[in-house]
Order: structure tokens, then sequence, then C-alpha cells
């Protein structure tokens, strides 16, 4: 008995061990492992010149080339700005008012003028001027008689010797205290003209670009030919006006042309491993780089290219993921930059490895 008490004992023992060789020669044929990923977007700028020339105009050899028109437009307008350099006046000045038409006429004024305030004190303008009608212009005053003077309150005074008629339409307004003590007061400087000048050229050019059906991004070459201003520089005054005169180049681009050399220079360039969508114009903007040719310009091209990882990409090798463990392959996916989630399963669900060959490996790429 106890010898075939014995034998069966090592028949069990053998059965058990032969049946964890088969589990786990089962386990190593047929672990599977499953990473699915979301990948993040690539943003890259794809830059690159090109010649403009019109469809009859040949290309330049090896050159990449669009099909447009060189087209001029002039532009013109004005507007007003205020004055933001400042000065402080000297003894004799005690500041500046405003003169005010509010006639249908333009009124010249001479130098020392006389303006009379409701007390009786007289002060005399600083400058020749000319208020055209429906508007106003700072000037600086100073006393008549400074041994008499005493400060004058805000508050509009009278022009002495205009006609009576026209005294309550063309008068003076003193929007602060008149008096001695070195006021500080606006005075037109080249910074001023240099600023408006900017800005109403951005505004102008902005418009025409509405009008003519012009994006944000596409290109122009703005001359301006003509700066008129209202004021010189020293003229004391709290607003100046400017106008401008511009001739401004453009392009009319066959964009049939443009969007067949843009996926030309996508499909030469080298994005292994990411896969982009449909080409967007919306996408590109371009600077006018040289018009002095009605034949031909040379531009910029910028292009904003959105990418995502495909299958083809080294970092999705299999082999990146044979044996490792879970929390490795999530690094390794997450620390690279170009995925965005990351999900792993394994079977049996106890595995904390993926397999150790490649084919029991899945790598899915979602699109969520």
């Amino acid at each position: 008995m106890p010898r075939i008490n014995l034998y069966r004992n090592i028949s069990i023992f053998f059965i058990i061990f032969t049946a964890m060789i088969l589990c786990a020669i089962f386990l190593f044929f047929y672990s599977q492992g499953a990473i699915i990923i979301t990948p993040e977007a690539q943003e890259i700028k794809l830059n690159f010149n090109a010649q403009v020339t019109s469809s009859t105009a040949p290309s330049p050899s090896g050159s990449d080339t669009v099909t447009g028109i060189l087209m001029t437009k002039i532009i013109e307008g004005s507007s007003t700005f205020d004055v933001l350099s400042t000065k402080t006046s000297d003894n004799q000045s005690i500041g500046s008012v405003r003169i005010v038409n509010e006639s249908s006429k333009p009124q010249a004024l001479v130098k020392t003028t006389q303006l009379q305030a409701t007390d009786g004190t007289v002060v005399r303008t600083s400058d020749n001027i000319t208020v055209l009608a429906g508007g106003s212009v700072t000037v600086g005053v100073y006393p008549k008689d400074a041994s008499t003077f005493t400060q004058v309150a805000p508050g509009d005074l009278k022009i002495i010797k205009l006609a009576a008629s026209l005294q309550d339409k063309i008068y003076a307004v003193a929007d602060n205290t008149l008096a001695y003590g070195g006021q500080e007061v606006k005075i037109v400087a080249q910074s001023d003209i240099n600023r408006a000048k900017g800005d109403l050229a951005k505004q102008l050019i902005a418009q025409a670009k509405t009008e003519l059906g012009l994006k944000d991004g596409d290109g122009t070459i703005a001359e301006i030919t003509e700066v008129k201003t209202d004021k010189n520089i020293g003229d004391i005054s709290d607003k100046l006006v400017v106008s401008l005169k511009i001739k401004l180049k453009y392009l009319k681009l066959d964009y049939n042309s443009l969007s067949n050399l843009l996926q030309k220079k996508v499909n030469n360039s080298n994005f292994s491993g990411l896969s982009f969508g449909a080409l967007n114009l919306d996408n590109l903007s371009y600077s006018l780089v040289e018009a002095n040719s009605p034949a031909s310009q040379s531009i910029k091209i910028s292009y904003s290219l959105t990418g995502y990882i495909d299958a083809t990409n080294d970092l999705l090798s299999k082999d990146h993921f044979v044996g490792k463990t879970i929390d490795e392959v999530k690094d390794y996916l997450s620390n690279s930059g170009m995925v965005k989630k990351v999900q792993i399963s394994v079977s049996p669900y106890w595995k904390k490895t993926l397999p150790q060959k490649a084919s029991r490996i899945k790598v899915i790429i979602s699109n969520e």
C-alpha cells in the first residue's frame, strides 16, 4: 500500500507540474496587449519664398511660382489725433485758450488778438491762427498789461475787435485758470506727427484691404506719398489733424495655383510619421517682399500645418513596448509630447507587463 500511495502522489505532482508548464506556455503564447493612444496636435510652420508671375510670363528656372497680378490703389484720408507732447510755458505765458468757431465760415486771427474775460482782464494770443467753421484751435495767451494782470478763472472770453454780430459765434474758452507759474501746455512735436501718421496709415490700409476683399494675412506694400498737417511743430494745441495719401500695392492671386504649390511643398517636406488633413488656405499668410517689376513679384509664404502622429511613426514601434510594464509604456508615450492620452489593456487581466512578442501587441490610434 505505501508503494501505491507513493506512485499516486508522484502522479498527482506530475499532473500539477505539467499543468503549470502548460499554463505558462499558454500565457506566453496567448497573452495579449492593446495600447490605445489619442494623438496630440503638432503645430508646424512651413515657410518658403515664391515668385508671382502672370499666366503668360515664363516661370523663373528652378523657382516656386504662383500665378497672380500686381495691382495698385491710391488711398486717401484724414483724422484728428490728441497731442501728447507737453512743455512748461515761460514766465510771460499764462496758459492757453480754445478759439471756438460756431459760424459757417473760417475765421483768421492774427497774433496779439485781444481777448477779454468777464472781469475785464485782457489777454493776447501768441500766434496767427485760422479756425475752420465748426472747429476750434488751441492757442497760447499772455497778458496785455503784465503790471496789472490778475489771474483769469476758467470760462468764456470775448474777442474784442471781432464784429459784434460774430462775438456770440466766435469766442475763446479758458478750460483752466490763466495765471503765471510755468503752466504745462500741449505742444505739437515730431513724435506726435509720426504717431498720427502711423495710426492713420494702419487705419486706411485696413479699410482698403477690407474693400478689396484681402484677408488679414494677405501682404501689401504701402508707400506714403503725401502728408499734410493742420499744425506745425512747436504749435500749442491739444489736437492735430493729419491727412495722408498712400500708394498701396497688392496681389490678386490664383488660389488654385497657390494651393497646388502649397501641396507640393508639404509633400516634399520631411514629415514622416505625421499625417495631415486637407489644406486650408485660411491658415496661409504671405508678405509682399518685392514688387518693383510688373512682370514678377517676390513673396514670402507662411503656412500653419496641424499634424497628428500616425502608425508609421517610430514612436509607436511595438519593439518599444515588448515586455515593458504598463506604467513604463504610459510614461514613455506621455513624455513624447505627441500623445495626449494613453489607455492600456493586458490579458490575462492580472498581468502587469505587456507580452514578450510584438505580434501579441496592438497599437490603436483613436481620433476622439
